[in-house]
This record gives C-alpha cells, sequence and structure tokens, in this order.
C-alpha cells in the first residue's frame, strides 16, 4: 500500500488540546492558520482526517497532497 502526505490548513492558531487532538500529525502554526500534515492509506481515511478538523469547527482554507520525492 502507497501511503500519500496531505497538508490541512484552517483558520486560527491550535491551541494545546486541538494539538494533543492531532497528535498523529504534524502540526505547523503560524500568525493566522494552522497546517496539519499526515500520512493517509486512502481516501476514506483523508476524509475521516478532515471530519475530525470539521468537527472542532475549523475553517478548512485548503487541503492539497504534498508532491513525493
Amino acid at each position: 500500500m502507497r501511503w500519500l502526505t496531505y497538508e490541512i490548513t484552517f483558520v486560527g492558531r491550535a491551541g494545546a488540546v486541538l494539538c494533543s487532538a492531532f497528535d498523529d500529525c504534524k502540526i505547523s502554526i503560524g500568525p493566522y492558520s494552522t497546517t496539519l500534515r499526515a500520512e493517509v492509506a486512502d481516501p476514506a481515511a483523508l476524509y475521516g482526517l478532515i471530519e475530525r478538523v470539521a468537527g472542532f469547527r475549523l475553517q478548512v482554507t485548503d487541503v492539497h497532497l504534498v508532491p513525493s520525492h
């Protein structure tokens, strides 16, 4: 199985609680947004991750596949 890496960016800065909820992702916090980077096995896993973000009522601004090298 080939895992793919995706980044999901949402508005706002993630705090400690949110970071702990996504401890399976690499988290980058910027001044106005937060980006989660995760390896997913399939589209269903990606959708599940997006649903987790949406469950916190966060506004997703970008979802994209990270090119493999």
